[in-house]
């Protein structure tokens, strides 16, 4: 299955501590990109490969960039 993912991120909370030198920044970003989802049987068990890629976007005290994420489940 090929489908379209994203993700919205906000923090809810500025940063604190020794290593927030320059202040209570609070980060957001935005992510939109592409996924694929593949299911078959092992030995008549579930396997799920997922391969998910993200482009970030309009980032605000934080860095942006691309991801790719991929993952396997295996049903026991």
């Amino acid at each position: 299955m090929l489908g379209v993912v994203g993700y919205d991120y906000r923090q809810a909370t500025g940063d604190s501590g020794s290593g927030a030198l320059l202040g209570a920044f609070k980060g957001s970003v935005d992510a939109i990109g592409a996924g694929l989802s593949y299911t078959t049987l092992i030995d008549k068990r579930p396997l799920i490969l997922n391969l998910r890629y993200y482009h970030e976007f309009d980032a605000e005290n934080r860095w942006e960039g691309d991801a790719f994420i991929a993952s396997a489940t295996l049903r026991w």
